[in-house]
């Protein structure tokens, strides 16, 4: 996953929260958005805790977060990509899912992450029709290159 930004504070903030809150509420049956928005909130309230891998620079979003969602336990774990990308591919070996968001640039998502099919597509936990308006993204920049991968671009 790799996220384009302009503003931690406006778009960052919500892109967190719809992501980490969509891919940790998936049980919802078809409703409206805004129900299975409802749902997911309280689904990740009940699981208490997102874990988030990423450099330091993002931090600052996922205090954001917090204050949102202050029930929702946040666990950031900071440092380069060199170095979270081949901890995931362990831990994904290991069988153990630890990390519920990656934040990262180009080269270890691309290069290591989606290489290995170690990453979920985001758009299908895109639910609110205010997020799925491409308009509103950072130069309209949202895709999904390969059916046949899981990488996702925002």
């Amino acid at each position: 996953m790799i996220l384009w930004r302009r503003s931690l504070d406006s778009i960052g903030i919500s892109f967190g929260i719809i992501i980490v809150l969509g891919l940790l509420g998936k049980a919802a049956a078809q409703s409206s958005p805004q129900e299975e928005w409802d749902k997911t909130v309280q689904a990740a309230k009940k699981e208490g805790r997102l874990t988030v891998y990423g450099s330091s620079a993002h931090e600052k979003l996922f205090r954001l977060f917090n204050k949102e969602y202050p029930e929702i336990k946040v666990t950031y774990v900071s440092g380069r990509g060199s170095e979270n990308g081949p901890r995931i591919l362990r831990e994904r070996r290991a069988k153990k899912y630890i990390v519920d968001l990656y934040v990262a640039g180009i080269h270890t998502p691309y290069k290591l992450l989606y290489r290995s099919k170690a990453l979920d597509p985001v758009p299908p936990s895109l639910m609110l029709p205010e997020v799925l308006d491409q308009s509103k993204w950072c130069g309209n920049f949202m895709r999904e290159p390969s059916k046949k991968g899981h990488l996702s671009i925002l």
